[in-house]
């Protein structure tokens, strides 16, 4: 049999049986026209499938929406549980970002990621849909799923202060923001910023340097600083484990094929086996759609655990200690001032005695110790700089009072 012949056998097999993978192998050396001949056949024949509009890629039947509802129903998540925020952390920063961002992120896996993968695990499941029409919303799905991920990181990057870049766009902007001088200039009651850039040379030399110094936000370089830098609590532990789960990167395998080979819903592509590089045919795509059926459900599984872990994290402020550290217990205390009767929550600071704290409303001597908590690390450190920069920008009217 003639390799034009091979080739036309295969295209008969492809067209004929649905769900096995059929190689059409490179026969560049010895016939390249019947190899194009082939391609062009191929090619000629799906041309043929019409071209799906709108109306094709939105209509879903009763039983279709049905289906979705139950998994939708199944895979939502209420992560407050009535949970209560921790009344000894220093809200600043928590309250204006990190709450902001955490609620963000449970509204959109109960949103757009359950509504999404409810319609895809009904698509799937019913035979009366098209392949292309599966492929369409499961192509949607799988970014949205596989970037949720990068949204969590985000959160906790910026919950432990570790200041990580979250893309190249801020990395670029460190990275300019090194190469000028600014200075700030008063002209009359205003204060000019002037941006002055280095000499060309310096620039080239510390573009150079911190390229390779400093990392974008990922799960390799989120999970190494953690380790890196804490003692980690069990919560913690357990975040990094459904971080690492198998099934992700699964979902990502798949994603990372369709952003740089093929399309969810390719009938035609290039492969690579054993023999070199080939061309895959199957009318229903490359991917298994029962396997994806299964990786969707186990991804919604680890991510609505793992937003919960960090829900709980983040009202309970279990902020893990740094490792040198680690051993050591860090206090806030709760006073009440006998002059205006206002309570407040300072940390525990070993130097002083009663009589010498300050209440930090009014100023005057004479707070009441009525209660002490355990606290960690970062807290601590958040309520002596808050403490300390409220003093200073005091310091005035204090030594008015007192000398």
């Amino acid at each position: 049999m003639t390799s034009m012949n091979h080739i036309i056998v295969i295209l008969i097999i492809a067209k004929r049986i649905k769900c096995k993978w059929i190689l059409l192998m490179n026969y560049d050396k010895c016939c390249s026209k019947n190899r194009y001949i082939g391609r062009f056949i191929f090619m000629k024949n799906s041309n043929k499938e019409k071209l799906l509009s709108l109306k094709d890629y939105y209509i879903f039947n009763d039983k279709t929406l049905s289906t979705a509802e139950k998994y939708i129903k199944v895979f939502s998540k209420d992560f407050n549980r009535d949970m209560d925020v921790n009344e000894h952390t220093d809200m600043g920063m928590i309250s204006l970002i990190i709450f902001p961002m955490l609620k963000q992120l449970e509204n959109y896996y109960n949103e757009e990621i359950c509504i999404s993968s409810g319609i895809v695990l009904s698509l799937i499941e019913s035979d009366e849909i098209s392949f292309r029409v599966k492929s369409y919303h499961a192509e949607n799905l799988i970014f949205r799923l596989s970037s949720i991920w990068d949204y969590y990181f985000n959160i906790i990057n910026e919950y432990l202060h570790l200041e990580i870049p979250a893309d190249n766009i801020i990395k670029n902007e460190i990275i300019n923001r090194h190469c000028v001088n600014v200075d700030f200039i008063k002209r009359e009651n205003i204060t000019e910023v002037v941006e002055k850039p280095l000499p060309i040379q310096k620039q080239k030399k510390i573009r150079k340097d911190l390229k390779k110094e400093i990392k974008v936000l990922g799960k390799g370089i989120l999970i190494n600083t953690i380790r890196q830098k804490f003692d980690l609590t069990d919560r913690f532990k357990k975040i990094i484990s459904l971080i690492n789960s198998e099934c992700i990167e699964e979902l990502k395998h798949i994603r990372n094929q369709i952003i740089h080979r093929r399309a969810l819903g390719t009938g035609i592509s290039v492969d690579y086996g054993f023999l070199g590089q080939s061309v895959s045919i199957n009318n229903k795509g490359w991917c298994d759609f029962n396997e994806l059926h299964q990786i969707i459900k186990e991804n919604l599984e680890v991510i609505s655990k793992a937003i919960q872990v960090l829900h709980e994290v983040i009202f309970l402020d279990e902020r893990p200690n740094s490792i040198e550290n680690k051993d050591k217990q860090y206090f806030v205390i709760k006073v009440k001032c006998k002059a205006c009767g206002k309570e407040s929550i300072l940390p525990e600071m070993k130097t002083i005695e009663n009589k010498d704290i300050l209440c930090p409303v009014c100023w005057e001597h004479g707070v009441e110790i009525i209660d002490k908590f355990r606290t960690n690390e970062i807290n601590y450190g958040d309520r002596m700089y808050k403490h300390v920069n409220n003093f200073i920008e005091h310091i005035d009217k204090i030594n008015e009072k007192y000398n």
